[in-house]
């Protein structure tokens, strides 16, 4: 007796369920399949092309067989009249079961012939006429939705309607694939298709003579569960047991919501890299509210079949956005379904990052280095290092204590782009580092070496200690008045020391500034390609610090430091961002002296040409700390 999975009888019961044929539903019309095919056109060929050919056919090597005959002889790669008579008793089955739609790698006119009964048949569409082919709203209780796939040979991933199609039957549907070899040409091109997809529900095909270790593949890989019974080698045999199937399966929730909920969930997120640090660029541009939304559809049984992939994706896009604790219950979640081992890596370092983000370091540590143990390219230190603490992270950089070889602490700051750099610029960021690691200057963090792999950057430097500029903006929120001239005078010392090596610092922030005893010091230099202000991660750590020219799509250089240097005094005046070039800070503060307002507004001044150099801002800001206003005026009178 032939037994056909209640889950596939149960899909078609509820009219879920698609049809993709390939050439074997060509019997249902006495047409031939694609070996068939193969053998009568290699047979029409010369004899000094038909050579090899043969033994390629005998071994079951359609694909390759099918791209030598279109290579040497297109016009004989055609099929056959599909206006070919039908097999009434063999195919009028076809049109009696439910099908949601049918996909047709070949004989569309036999399928709508099918299908039509005594009526007109069905238009089979062409997978190029659907500008937005979609099954939402398409009625299962209407006739099916026929669309002709790319003819084989030319590859079904050049389009991204039939691509978007392919995903939604993959996720929200059930497929059975039927009149399909193995290594048929068409069923090869819908493999590489269904490998673009990912995983989504159980699908079913029925091949016939296929050995146990191929069918495992087809379901490890595809998610592809075989019919293997030879009673169902003749396709009209496989409808008839389908058919009489469907009759005693029992009707049942499919899911179909919850797997339309994910599949709109995977779309929201698919340009999102599954590693959370090198996600934040994407996530900052993807809208958390719209994921959130289509989550609360879901309830926490249903949310439980999230795959971890989509897991590992919401966890970076949560915490990108500040929603850590979010981003740590996806990442928990991804590690609970016990996924292969770049997974649980991948789960790791998103921990890590989450815990971070909150502050806790030595929980961050301790992820980070279970990712790294797990998978080696996923550590935010150089090999030759052992890592001892993790001090701060966000979106642009993690930075961490490290111990070399000898046992001396160093301190690593690691950024990652959100793709890999390319040549030019790798070695762009090896001369810049290389001219900076020879620059000694009080105002500047001793930086002693770094490396890239294309996609990570690190620095290696001399360890920090004290709190940040922003910490301490965060506690007290403005800094006293001749304080925050004075730091803006070492600040400005350090500027001018970069510049005069032909380098800026580009990344100028209240978190790159240390506040140590011996005097600040800015840290965490932007090296290109990291300094690029129009990244999304950067932008959010330097709101109302990057000057117009660079927002407006100029490189990075001395004349932005300045505005970042001015803009940031101005907060630590003003206890916030200026709001345009035109922003006075006396009038937001008492006791700030006029004459600041006039630095600032040349320090912000839109005109780059406009704004003076850092050794001349300094010069200005030491008079005026030296002579108050109030001396100026007794002086002037």
């Amino acid at each position: 007796m032939t037994t056909i999975p209640s889950a596939l009888a149960c899909a078609v019961r509820g009219g879920e369920c698609v049809l993709w044929a390939g050439a074997g539903i060509g019997a249902l019309a006495g047409l031939p399949g694609w070996l068939e095919l193969l053998e009568g056109w290699v047979a029409a060929l010369p004899d000094e092309e038909r050579e090899g050919l043969a033994p390629l056919l005998a071994r079951g090597r359609l694909r390759p067989v099918l791209g030598q005959v279109l290579r040497l002889r297109p016009e004989l790669a055609t099929l056959p009249d599909e206006a070919a008579p039908l097999l009434r008793a063999a195919a009028g089955v076809l049109g009696k079961i439910r099908w949601r739609a049918i996909l047709a790698s070949a004989y569309p006119t036999v399928i709508a012939q099918a299908l039509a009964g005594d009526g007109d048949p069905p238009r089979a569409h062409s997978h190029r006429e659907l500008a937005r082919p979609t099954l939402r709203g398409h009625r299962p209780d209407s006739a099916p939705l026929l669309v002709k796939t790319p003819a084989a040979g030319r590859p079904m991933r050049a389009d991204r309607g039939l691509f978007a199609l392919v995903e939604e039957c993959v996720r929200a549907q059930t497929i059975l694939f039927l009149g399909f070899e193995l290594d048929d040409p068409d069923f090869v091109a819908v493999r590489e298709l269904l490998a673009r997809t990912g995983r989504g529900r159980r699908h079913y095909a029925v091949i016939p003579g296929i050995s146990a270790a191929e069918a495992a593949e087809l379901l490890e890989s595809y998610g592809i569960e075989v019919i293997a019974d030879e009673a169902l080698r003749d396709p009209a045999a496989a409808l008839a047991a389908l058919y009489e199937a469907t009759w005693e399966a029992p009707e049942g929730p499919l899911n179909v919501r919850v797997d339309r909920v994910m599949l709109d969930l995977a779309r929201t997120l698919a340009e999102l890299p599954l590693r959370a640090d090198l996600a934040v660029d994407a996530a900052l541009t993807v809208g958390v509210t719209e994921a959130s939304l289509l989550l609360a559809q879901l309830d926490p049984a249903e949310a439980g079949r999230m795959e971890a992939g989509l897991r590992l994706r919401l966890g970076g896009l949560m915490a990108a956005h500040g929603r850590l604790e979010e981003a740590r219950g996806h990442f928990e979640a991804a590690l609970a379904q016990k996924p292969g081992p770049e997974y649980q890596a991948l789960a790791r370092l998103g921990l890590g990052r989450a815990a971070g983000l909150r502050g806790h370091f030595e929980a961050a540590l301790a992820e980070v280095t279970a990712a790294a143990a797990i998978d080696r390219s996923l550590a935010l230190w150089p090999e030759e290092m052992t890592p001892r603490a993790l001090v701060a992270v966000d979106a642009a950089n993690t930075v961490m204590i490290c111990e070399d070889g000898a046992g001396a602490a160093l301190e690593v700051c690691t950024r990652a782009l959100p793709r890999p750099a390319g040549s030019h610029l790798e070695r762009r960021f090896t001369s810049e580092l290389a001219r900076l690691s020879a620059l000694r200057h009080p105002a500047l963090q001793a930086i002693s070496g770094g490396g890239c792999d294309g996609q990570s950057f690190w620095t290696i430097a001399a360890p920090t200690t004290g709190p940040t500029l922003a910490a301490t903006l965060a506690r007290e929120g403005q800094l006293e008045i001749f304080q925050a001239l004075r730091l803006a005078m070492t600040v400005l010392d350090g500027l001018a020391a970069l510049h005069s090596e032909g380098l800026v610092h580009g990344d100028l922030r209240a978190e790159q500034v240390v506040l140590g005893a011996e005097g600040a010091r800015l840290v965490g230099l932007g090296f290109a390609p990291l300094s690029n202000p129009r990244r999304p991660s950067l932008r959010r750590v330097s709101d109302g610090l990057v000057a117009p020219e660079v927002l407006a799509g100029e490189a990075v250089s001395p004349a932005s430091d300045l505005y970042r240097a001015g803009a940031l005094l101005f907060r630590c005046l003003c206890g916030r961002a200026p709001l345009h070039a035109a922003s006075t800070a006396s009038r937001l503060r008492a006791g700030i002296d006029p004459r600041v307002d006039d630095l600032l507004a040349r320090a912000l001044h839109p005109d780059v040409a406009r704004r003076p150099s850092p050794r001349r801002l300094r010069a200005e800001l030491a008079a005026i700390v030296s002579v108050p206003m109030m001396l100026v005026s007794r002086l002037s009178s």
